[in-house]
């Protein structure tokens, strides 16, 4: 239960920059105008922020509560228009 729980933030920032990606296209099709376009990329990369720190804090956290963790760790994420960010 605890992977799928961390899997569905991962597919969430991927959601994020996603969504930034998205309006990236729209501002540069003159559909966004450059303040609100600012303005969207800062409440993204809060919201990204916040994904980036939760799944920090469920990696540090075993996984498993039988003896055995399961070994569930990512070295990095990435996102086309996001920077690259170490997890551990």
């Amino acid at each position: 239960m605890a992977i799928e729980y961390m899997q569905f933030f991962f597919i969430a920032y991927g959601s994020d920059c996603e969504f930034e990606t998205r309006d990236m296209i729209s501002a540069d099709l003159d559909y966004l105008k450059e303040e609100r376009l600012q303005r969207l990329r800062r409440e993204i990369g809060d919201v990204g922020a916040m994904f980036k720190a939760m799944i920090k804090s469920l990696e540090r956290k075993p996984l498993n509560p039988w003896p055995r963790p399961i070994n569930f760790t990512v070295s990095s994420i990435n996102c086309q228009h996001c920077e690259a960010w170490p997890i551990s």
